[in-house]
């Protein structure tokens, strides 16, 4: 019974010596001076967690621990790290303050690519002692899926009430693969509705509003194209983003092929030219007036121009050929306006007549010639003259006047006495 008993204070001794020596073992340094002020400088500073948090303004809800997790979601996270006392305050110690010592004290390292992380260290709300949560420390940072992470706090991490670290702290932890993204097709379905649409409202031909059989047949090549992207299940969204926009540049194109309603500038101006120029002429055989038959015919010309003009449906190519065709009929109606004639032949028939009668001498002699016919060549003369100094005389008028002067010259030459 006794031996019993001694066997068991032994036991409770060996106990007693191995938790005070995991308590010293464990026990962080203390500065000096730091017993006071912070209740307890010599107790141990604990690590207590690292989690996601959500930040809202100046407060944080922690979240899910990711202390050896190995299914962290990837993507911005906020992590915050949590210790037994405050670790954010603007006590100071060895010539800078709590949190400016902390801040340094905490490094990021993605463990897959053995690369660190930059991360700003912050806290909230200026370090209050009031909210559990502003006394720690966070940092946001973008993890990638499927990669393994590491937190190092550094010994040297400090209290509020002096008490040191002692001893660096890691926190390992792993992200979850992402998750691929759904295909989203929506964007692509509607381009193809509308496409599709589209095609359907042309009409092959060279009307205004038609196409031609190119540029449907490019179409509706891009549309099928644009279908079996649609259709494939192993298609990625690049591909799908991909056809959305060679799509719309195929509709582009195709808007432009489209037959616009012709530009009537260049016609207008012909037909206001055109309709002066008619107005202009008389219906006659003076000069400058133009036959009944070329007033007619410039007359349907101008109207034939009118109508495409007018026309909602004409398009380039026609408005085009409507312009030529007013141009070829004013060029027509300009050389058929009676022109003032030509007087060359009069002149040298008028200069040969005066000087054939002043070589004659009216008398009864050889060579001479009766006063009737030197009267009459005279007034022949005369006549011929009138129509050489008339500025409305025209071709016509004038040839006549050439040959009834010459035959006027033949007349007298009959007449001279032999």
């Amino acid at each position: 019974m006794l031996n019993t008993k001694r066997n068991s204070n032994i036991k409770r001794l060996l106990t007693l010596i191995m938790v005070l020596m995991m308590v010293f073992s464990t026990t962080p340094v203390v500065l000096a001076g730091a017993g006071g002020g912070g209740g307890g400088g010599s107790l141990p500073l604990i690590f207590l967690d690292t989690n996601l948090s959500t930040i809202n303004g100046q407060s944080a809800t922690p979240g899910t621990s990711i202390v050896a997790n190995t299914n962290v979601p990837s993507g911005s996270n906020t992590i915050e790290i949590q210790f037994d006392k405050n670790i954010t305050s603007d006590t100071l110690y060895n010539g800078q303050t709590v949190y400016a010592n902390n801040q340094k004290c905490v490094t990021f390292k993605d463990r897959t690519n053995n690369s660190n992380v930059t991360v700003s260290v912050y806290r909230l709300g200026g370090g209050s002692t009031a909210d559990l949560e502003k006394q720690h420390l966070f940092f946001t940072v973008n993890l990638l899926g499927s990669h393994s992470y590491e937190i190092k706090i550094d010994a040297s991490l400090i209290a509020n009430n002096g008490v040191i670290l002692g001893a660096t702290k890691y926190v390992d932890f792993t992200t979850a693969a992402p998750i691929p993204k759904p295909l989203d097709k929506i964007a692509l379905t509607t381009a193809i509705t509308k496409a599709t649409t589209f095609l359907g409202s042309k009409i092959v031909g060279p009307a205004v509003g038609n196409v031609s059989k190119a540029a449907h047949d490019a179409y509706n090549t891009a549309i099928a194209n644009a279908t079996l992207v649609k259709n494939k299940t192993s298609v990625t969204q690049a591909q799908v983003d991909a056809a959305v926009t060679t799509l719309a540049t195929a509709t582009a194109t195709f808007n432009t092929a489209v037959i616009p309603v012709g530009i009537k500038s260049a016609l207008n101006t012909a037909l206001t030219k055109a309709t002066t120029l008619l107005a202009s002429k008389t219906v006659g055989s003076a000069v400058g007036n133009v036959p009944k038959a070329a007033h007619d015919a410039y007359y349907t010309a101008i109207v034939n121009a009118t109508r495409v003009r007018n026309s909602s449906s004409a398009n380039q190519t026609q408005v085009n050929a409507a312009v030529t065709t007013l141009a070829t009929a004013t060029a027509t109606f300009n050389t058929s306006v009676i022109p003032v004639g030509s007087k060359s032949a009069l002149n040298i028939a008028l200069t040969k007549a005066t000087t054939l009668l002043a070589s004659k001498t009216v008398g009864s002699a050889v060579g001479n010639v009766s006063k009737a016919a030197h009267d009459a060549y005279y007034t022949a003369i005369v006549n011929a003259t009138i129509v050489r100094n008339s500025s409305s005389a025209n071709q016509a008028q004038v040839n006549v006047a050439v040959t009834v002067l010459a035959t006027a010259t033949t007349t007298f030459n009959r007449g001279i006495i032999q």
